[in-house]
Formats: C-alpha cells, structure tokens, sequence
C-alpha cells in the first residue's frame, strides 16, 4: 500500500511541477529515481500514463483520468499527515498556528493595519501567512482550489471566489471597493492635471498588468461606461506597489478608494482626478475554514479581523 502511495505522490508531484528536472527539485531526489517509480506505477496499472514531448510531460487518457481522481484525496492525505504532525510538535495548542492565505497586496494592509489590533484582541495569536499573486493565482487555479483548503483563513478577491470550496469555507465579512484615479500633489505640480479622460493619454498612467495595458474601462456617475487610452513605464499585479509609486509621485493610478480612505499625511498629498470616474464595484471577502485544525481559535481570529476591519472602514 505504501508503495502504491509513494508512486501516487510522485506522480502528482510531476504532472504539477511539469517536468522530471523541476520534480527533482521539489521532491530533493535524482530524477531517474522519479522516472523508474512511474514506470513501476504504469506497470500496476497497465497503462501508459505520461508521454514526452518538445513541450514537455503529456498526460495520456489514463493518466488524465488517475490524477483527477486521485488529485482529492492524496490532498487530504497530506494535509491528514500535516495536521498530526503540526499536533505532535504544538501539544500546547496555544502554539498552533492560524494559517492565512490572501494577496500580497492585501497582505501590506494586514501587516501594518489588522496585525497590531489583532494582537491587542487576542495577544498569544500565532500567525502565519502565505501570499498570492493575481497572476499566479489565474494561472493555478485548479491547483491551488486543494492547495487553499490547508489555510484556516482566506482573504480573497471576487474574481477568484470560484476557486472557494463552499463545502469548506463560511464567509465571515466581505466589503465592496472601487478603484477611482488618483495622483500626487507633487506630480500634478510637474505635469499638469487633466480636465478630462482624454487627457490621461498625455500622462504616465501606471498600470496593472492584471488587465488591458492601454486602456481602463471605467463608469460615470450615470453608470455610463467609457474606455480611455493609457500610456505608462510601469506594471505589476500587485495594486500596493501602483499605490506607494503614485504617493512618490511617478504617475497617475487607477487604485481601490480604500487605500485613500484613511486620514494620514501621506494621503493629504494624494488628489482625487476627475471624480466622476470610477471601476464597477469589487469585493474583498474574509472565509473560515471549516474543517480548520482549530476550528473555534479560527472564528475567534475571523470575527477579531472583521471587527478591526469594521473600526478602520465604516462601511464593513
């Protein structure tokens, strides 16, 4: 049995790394190791369950259908396996982790604004947290719907609310946002402010690299929808960098209205271009988990992040 299970796991292992040498990397072993135990894997079965070929690892009929069904459950038993080893080494379960899972933009916020107010509600938390990308997280996301099931805690976006398992997760908080255009005082002092959309054109409009690169899609105040062209020299999928160069004064930023909300220095410098315009509304959304290791400390953690989330924005 333990054989079978071995050759399962190195199987997955391969099909998600995409190739014997990044398989090797993961798993610290030499790949004709991996290639010999799905052959004796191939040999229980009696098919052929991989090809190769120029773009690489292949999977054939038989190996499509053995990973999808067994993708589930070789998951489970790994976080199975996890969670007893997380249990023997944190008896104390003051010491057990709450696992967190949420943006790296996002994560900025929960350092320097959740974090301190969390440890004031419940002062032993221990936490710890995993991040995502937006790109990463388009390019994933089927594996990372069973990666996100071992975190006790999800903070997500709506775009990627189908990758949820409603099964594992209840929703403890979500809070509507919209991006509108925003500039520095110092740059508009350089280059002009624009009257208009059409203006944007002549500006350095920083950009995410999440959507179109040449144009934002944005409502009036009448929910009328108008495209306008962007010109910029900088792009990332993670919105907090877009925020930090718009407050230096490198360009103009279509940025959630949240990062502005708060009275701060920093943001007394920050101008509010063409008010009128502004995105269709997007979602923040706060989960537990379930099935979490510690169930109860997660709800604690989940209501303690909603009701700070509550004392900074209002409108939660």
């Amino acid at each position: 049995m333990k054989k079978v299970y071995d050759n399962l796991y190195f199987f997955k292992t391969l099909i998600n790394s995409g190739s014997f040498s990044q398989a090797s990397a993961v798993l610290g072993i030499a790949h004709t190791t991996i290639s010999r135990q799905i052959s004796q894997l191939e040999d229980q079965i009696g098919k052929k369950l991989i090809t190769r070929s120029n773009k690489g690892i292949e999977l054939t009929s038989a190996g499509r259908i053995l990973y999808n069904s067994t993708l589930n459950h070789l998951e489970s038993i790994d976080k199975a396996l996890d969670d007893v080893e997380g249990n023997i080494s944190n008896l104390d379960d003051e010491n057990i982790p709450i696992k967190i899972f949420l943006s790296i933009g996002f994560s900025y916020f929960f350092i320097y604004n959740i974090y301190p107010k969390l440890k004031e509600k419940i002062p032993n938390i221990k936490i710890e947290l995993s991040t995502y990308t937006f790109n990463m997280m388009e390019r994933e996301i089927l594996k990372l719907k069973n990666f996100i099931q071992h975190f006790d805690i999800c903070i997500t976006e709506d775009l990627f609310f189908h990758a949820i398992n409603p099964d594992h997760w209840n929703i403890v908080t979500r809070r509507s946002d919209i991006m509108k255009i925003f500039a520095s005082k110092e740059y508009l002092k350089q280059h002009g402010e624009p009257k208009k959309l059409e203006d944007l054109k002549d500006h350095n409009c920083l950009y995410t690299n999440l959507w179109s690169k040449t144009r934002w899609n944005l409502l009036d105040d009448d929910n009328k929808e108008h495209s306008v062209v962007i010109n910029g020299n900088f792009a990332t999928d993670v919105l907090v960098q877009l925020r930090d160069l718009v407050r230096l004064g490198y360009g103009i930023g279509l940025l959630p209205e949240k990062y502005f909300d708060e009275p701060s220095e920093e943001n007394y410098e920050i101008v509010n271009l063409l008010p009128e315009y502004k995105t269709r509304p997007f979602d923040t959304i706060v989960l537990t988990n379930i099935h979490a290791q510690d169930v109860e400390k997660a709800k604690q953690t989940g209501k303690a992040i909603k009701d700070i989330c509550m004392e900074i924005f209002q409108r939660w």
